[in-house]
């Protein structure tokens, strides 16, 4: 488990045994089934992520290297720091198979262990930030000019962007 986590942990504990008593059953229940779920959330995480670059590509279309560039990137400018329970890399592996698989939150919700709010949520947080980013994450195409020359292109002469004197 990563060290956040750990300190989640140690702190819910902590809060625990000195607050016994204010404590109602069905918050104590709460807390204790966040906690199971945390070790399936770390398989998952490691499973996608950690184990090779083989199986980081086969489920997020793109190898370890890029993954934790594009998580940095995301903490650097796209303004997305570590929760308590969820961390970047985990947003971003929430992210990805949504993008690459076309999967459904339900099946990613059932993969990752998450609630469907936490998922759609966190989906759309990376979705805005990679709004934010897209100058630096996405080329702009160029258009096609009608001076163009290559043969290859010629019959998309103009076509990218609205023509005002066609009309």
């Amino acid at each position: 488990m990563h060290n956040n986590q750990l300190d989640v942990i140690a702190m819910i504990l902590i809060y625990l045994q000195r607050n016994r008593r204010g404590l109602n059953q069905r918050s104590l229940r709460a807390i204790y089934s966040r906690l199971r779920r945390i070790p399936d959330q770390v398989k998952h995480i490691n499973r996608l992520v950690h184990v090779s670059d083989v199986a980081c590509v086969e489920n997020l279309r793109m190898n370890r290297n890029a993954f934790g560039r594009l998580c940095r990137i995301f903490r650097q400018n796209g303004d997305l720091k570590d929760n308590k329970f969820v961390m970047v890399e985990e947003r971003v592996a929430l992210f990805l198979p949504i993008l690459a698989h076309h999967k459904k939150i339900k099946v990613v919700k059932f993969d990752s262990a998450r609630s469907g709010y936490t998922v759609s949520y966190y989906v759309h947080r990376i979705l805005r930030a990679v709004i934010r980013l897209q100058a630096s994450l996405l080329a702009t195409p160029e258009p096609v000019t009608d001076e163009s020359t290559n043969n290859r292109w010629k019959c998309f002469r103009g076509a990218l962007g609205y023509r005002w004197d066609l009309y």
